[in-house]
């Protein structure tokens, strides 16, 4: 016989490892005690959508700071280029999906290497990434491995900059 987690065997259980308190007759009442949590610890509706909308306009802002970095290194280093500010924006945008998805994979795959090198590897891989989009989008071109390379390294720095600008 298998105890259920709601049932009053596992409550017993339970209570034994953790302090138990009992539920509530008001679910979902606040009560002054933080956030206005219902029994089963959830956060009600209005103050998750409030969560999301924060979420989104950091996400939103994390986006236009990409891009401008990426503007910024375009002006800096003739061997970037872009065609218009869509296509800088959308280079943002694939850079970052790139970022969140493919470079975890890599630094994993490389970090014998990038332990060897005290972690300055980790331009290389930026630069892999930046040739990447650069493969993926149109209009937007990085002339070879020593300009990503270069531009990799002043995207981190300008990126950094402007992140710390908005923040501070």
């Amino acid at each position: 016989m298998s105890i259920q987690p709601g049932s009053y065997q596992g409550r017993i259980r339970l209570s034994r490892c953790v302090a138990h308190t009992p539920p509530s007759p008001h679910r979902g009442e606040d009560k002054g005690e933080g956030h206005d949590q219902g029994r089963d610890g959830a956060l009600p509706p209005s103050e998750l959508d409030g969560m999301v909308a924060i979420m989104v306009i950091a996400i939103l802002v994390r986006w236009v700071l990409n891009a401008a970095a990426l503007w910024i290194v375009a002006h800096l280093i003739s061997g970037v280029t872009y065609r218009s500010i869509p296509t800088l924006l959308w280079t943002a945008a694939v850079l970052g999906l790139v970022n969140a998805l493919i470079r975890p994979i890599l630094l994993l795959v490389t970090l014998p290497l990038n332990i060897l090198t005290l972690g300055l590897f980790t331009f290389v891989i930026n630069a892999i990434m930046l040739l990447l989009v650069d493969a993926l989008i149109p209009g937007f071109d990085v002339a070879g491995f020593w300009t990503a390379l270069l531009a990799a390294v002043l995207l981190a720095i300008v990126g950094g900059l402007l992140s710390w600008l908005v923040r501070g």
